[in-house]
Parts: C-alpha cells; structure tokens; sequence
C-alpha cells in the first residue's frame, strides 16, 4: 500500500506541476471559477485522438463478437467495414462509469444517427448475461451491442492495456518492463485503485474534480444524460444558477452508476478481472476508412460525444479539413 500511496503522490503532483505551469491564470489562480473553468482544457491535453486515411487493423476479421439480443456471431471487421458509415464505440467493461457515461450519452443521439444513416454499433468486454443488464440500466438498445469476452479487439485496435499491463503498440511509462516486473504480482484490484488515483491514468483525477466542482463550459447534466437523475433532483441544482454543469450535478450521475455498479459487480465484470483496467476508444468509419479515432488513455477519459457525433454526421468535413482532435466528456 506505501508503493501505491508514492506513485498516487507523485503522478498527482507531477502532472499537476506540469499542467499548471502552462496554464496562465493571471490573476484569477486562486478564484474557484478560473480552476473549475480550466478542467475541460486541462482534460484535452490527455486525449488521443485523429482523423485521416487509416485503414481498420489486420486480424479484426478474426475476432468473433456475439449481438446481446440473440448471442449471433459475427466478426469485428464485417460490423464495422463494408458500410456506409459507422460509429464504433468500444466501450471498456461492463461495469465501469466510462462505459454507463458513454451509453447514456449516446443513447439520446440514436435516433439523430439513424435519421442520417449512421449505423451504431457499442462493443464492450464481459459477458452477454452482463451485457443484458447492462442495456436494462442504460438504455442502449441490445440489439446494438456486441459482446467481446476477451478484449481481443482493443489489442488490435492498439487501445490503452491500463495500468500494469502490456500494450501491443507505443507503451507509456506504466506498462514498460519495469512496471510489468514490479507489479506482477500486483492483483487486478490494486492496479485498478492505482488508476483511480491518476497513475498511469491522465485526466482522471481532473475529471473526478470536475464532477465535484461543476464546469461553465458544458450545459446541465439534464441535457447531456436526460433520464439518468430523478425528475425532482435537476431542480435541487437550480440554487446554484443555470445553463451550466453545477457543481455536484455529475457527481451525482457517477454516484447513481456506482450504486448499480456495485450491487451488480460479478454480473457486469468480466471472468478475467484484469480486464477491468483496458480502455477503451472510439471511431467513425465510412467506407472502410477511419476517419476519426479516439483511444481513452485513463479512466473517464472516453470520446466526447458530442464530437463524436458531429464527427459521424459530417465526416467528409472533416476529412477534409483534418481538424484537430479532443477527447473526454465535455
């Protein structure tokens, strides 16, 4: 537990150093707004995302996903190639908050994608039975959901291994040889309090914060999860203003989730529990072409989807324009 305290403590310290040092507050460094209005950029610096030419991997052809509405079979490359347009979330397991976020958020987007003739496919680790509740809780429907048990998808997808394990492409400093050595007999559990504190996790903690202290930047949490909170709950948040992510708002949605998460944990969570830590991605596909990808590098990290989104309904904008990419819930 010491170990596991020192690296929280000095990933937590160094990456806010770091970030702080670029960030001109000005007089304002000390106000709550100004740090409450400086999370989404500070959260931007840690996405990975892209858009341009890039062909879907080689193999995904033999990775076999079963649809939780009937347990077909089909593989990942002829769900998301061969078509029109696609929008591929890759969520992480089951029960995780970036998996029920992103749900919730695309659940609403369904309809306004369908109308223009994207196709939503949601793959994510666990197993059907998992999945099943999973679609219950959030919504999204299960004939638009895949199941793939071992994650074998996200390796050749090249998404983050998470914290302690090894990745298939460019490693990060938390799955070189040397974390690998000293962790490895690490549980799934450890690793995963080591990313919720922020190592090998950018952003997390940021994000953590900004679910507590509210964001100006981003609208109230009813428009962006309608549904999620009690109807009476929005009103309580109306003391605090309006038009805005109040504070508490979407700490209040992560702690409904993780009410269900919980009572729920065995059902949700994969049979292999070190897949708890992969992350996962997201990406718009048109005629077999990537032209958007983003890849989570930490927990809360997923794909804005509102970007997301407009990324789907306007791809050959911005394919394009080669604009740049951000990533996070915003």
């Amino acid at each position: 537990m010491a170990t596991i305290a020192w690296l929280a403590a000095f990933a937590a310290t160094t990456e806010a150093s770091a970030l702080l040092s670029r960030q001109n507050f000005g007089s304002k460094a000390l106000r709550p707004t100004a740090v409450r209005n400086s999370f989404p950029r500070l959260l931007r610096r840690f996405a990975s995302g892209g858009s341009g030419e890039e062909t879907l991997p080689v193999g995904l052809e033999d990775v076999q996903v079963k649809r939780v509405s009937d347990s077909e079979g089909e593989s990942v490359k002829s769900l998301l190639g061969g078509k029109k347009k696609v929008l591929g979330a890759f969520l992480t397991q089951w029960g995780d908050f970036d998996s029920f976020e992103m749900a919730q958020r695309l659940v609403p987007k369904l309809s306004q994608l369908e109308a223009a003739g994207v196709e939503v496919i949601g793959i994510g680790i666990g197993s059907v039975e998992g999945a099943k509740e999973f679609s219950r809780l959030t919504g999204f429907p299960a004939d638009k959901l895949w199941v793939d048990e071992s994650a074998s998808s996200y390796k050749l997808m090249g998404f983050a291994p998470g914290f302690g394990r090894r990745g298939e492409q460019k490693s990060e400093w938390w799955n070189s040889e040397t974390v690998l050595k000293a962790t490895q007999d690490w549980s799934p559990y450890a690793k995963l309090l080591v990313m919720c504190a922020g190592v090998g996790s950018p952003g997390t903690l940021q994000e953590v914060f900004r679910g507590y202290l509210g964001d100006r930047e981003s609208p109230e949490i009813q428009k962006r999860f309608p549904g999620v909170l009690p109807d009476w709950m929005p009103g309580l948040f109306g003391v605090l203003g309006d038009g805005y992510q109040r504070p508490f708002e979407l700490a209040t949605v992560r702690l409904i989730n993780m009410n269900n998460i919980l009572t729920r944990w065995e059902l949700l969570t994969p049979k292999d529990k070190a897949l708890i830590l992969q992350r996962g991605g997201a990406v718009v596909i048109e005629n077999d072409k990537i032209r958007y990808k983003h890849s989570d590098r930490g927990i809360l990290g997923y794909a804005d989807v509102d970007e997301l989104v407009a990324r789907a309904l306007d791809t050959q904008t911005e394919q394009k324009t080669g604009a740049a990419v951000t990533g996070g819930e915003m």
